[in-house]
């Protein structure tokens, strides 16, 4: 069970490193082809790009997890760490807000795509498919979000930050 939970807690890093991997052997093949077999594989080009797409979205999960996101820590860093902490919460919160907002836009785009049947170029597949991507990977950015508050939220409850303002004081 441990391994499994600890799948489950980097599987994006997993995810984004298969997808990356795909990507650079097909880059890969494709200029083997083309230099020595003087072929292009006309499809490549296209795959590369979509799984390329997916790999940073799903890559966008870790760096939230790992709390890599863009802050201005710069602002946060003259504060008390329990004070640094409620700003931390209020950041995700803002956080979450903006993904809604985003997965509500996206979803619109994404329903005009299916509704109108549109297909990408070359590899003629419904172009809602990779689409769908953007919103799952807001999702899961939600998710962790909603994690790492609940655990500042248990940390400030168990005094944690309390320690630290008076050593700080000192």
């Amino acid at each position: 069970m441990n391994k499994f939970k600890h799948f489950l807690n980097n599987f994006e890093y997993y995810l984004a490193a298969i997808l990356l991997g795909l990507m650079t052997l097909l880059c890969f093949v494709q200029v083997i082809s083309r230099y020595v077999f003087s072929y292009s594989i006309t499809w490549a080009e296209e795959l590369s790009v979509i799984l390329f797409i997916t790999s940073i979205f799903i890559g966008a999960i870790g760096g939230t997890r790992r709390n890599q996101h863009m802050r201005l820590e710069m602002v946060v860093d003259h504060f008390s760490p329990k004070t640094k902490a409620v700003l931390k919460v209020i950041s995700n919160i803002v956080f979450i807000l903006v993904c809604c907002v985003l997965i509500y836009a996206i979803w619109i785009n994404i329903q005009n795509l299916f509704t109108y049947k549109m297909k990408t170029p070359i590899l003629k597949i419904p172009k809602w498919i990779p689409y769908v991507v953007l919103p799952f990977s807001l999702c899961l950015i939600i998710f962790r979000l909603i994690q790492e508050n609940i655990n500042i939220i248990k940390d400030i409850k168990a005094g944690k930050y309390d320690n630290a303002d008076e050593e700080r004081k000192e």
